[in-house]
């Protein structure tokens, strides 16, 4: 299922740039200067390629169409996944605020919140790409009608080609050959 291959690529990548964050935070914990603006790039990332290009996706097609034809996904949708959605939101505002605190006047309470949020923010998005891979969509794979499947291909597909994200996967792989 393309959504399914695609959506579990983007998961990778996903990764890729949470292990960027852990090693920026271990060197902050190293006492080691980490420029700013590497930081607000991988809030950008979390916020637009993470969130709008990905959740999205999963929000406003996988999932509603997963409640609407397979109802035991309707607990982990509505009980775990939103609600992770929305923590990590909040973990990546959090990590915002604390960077705009450390730009107007750098404070060890403001590190240590940047460096708490990152952790934070790192291990949900780690278990959550997870349990989704794992989980929900093998349930997808094996559930779905097969006019549900051809529905969130084609809707995925649709949204991939008004909304490329090339600039977002090289502004990943730059941050790897810098912190990996």
């Amino acid at each position: 299922m393309y959504a399914i291959d695609l959506m579990m690529n983007e998961h990778i990548q996903i990764r890729d740039m949470l292990e960027v964050m852990r090693a920026m935070a271990k060197q902050l914990k190293e006492g080691k200067d980490v420029p700013i603006e590497d930081f607000e790039t991988t809030v950008d990332f979390a916020r637009n390629y993470g969130d709008k290009h990905h959740h999205m996706k999963e929000e406003d097609i996988l999932f509603p169409e997963l409640m609407d034809q397979v109802w035991m996904t309707m607990d982990i949708i509505q009980g775990v996944m939103l609600p992770e959605h929305q923590e990590g939101r909040d973990h990546i505002s959090r990590l915002a605020d604390a960077l705009e605190q450390c730009k107007k006047q750098v404070s060890e309470e403001a590190v240590s919140q940047a460096i708490f949020e990152i952790d934070a923010y790192t291990m949900l998005l780690k278990e959550h790409t997870e349990k989704e891979d794992q989980v929900l969509y093998q349930i997808a794979l094996m559930h779905l009608p097969k006019e549900s499947k051809e529905k969130v291909d084609h809707l995925c597909k649709v949204k991939e080609e008004k909304e490329p994200v090339d600039n977002y996967l090289q502004m990943l792989e730059s941050l790897k050959a810098k912190y990996l």
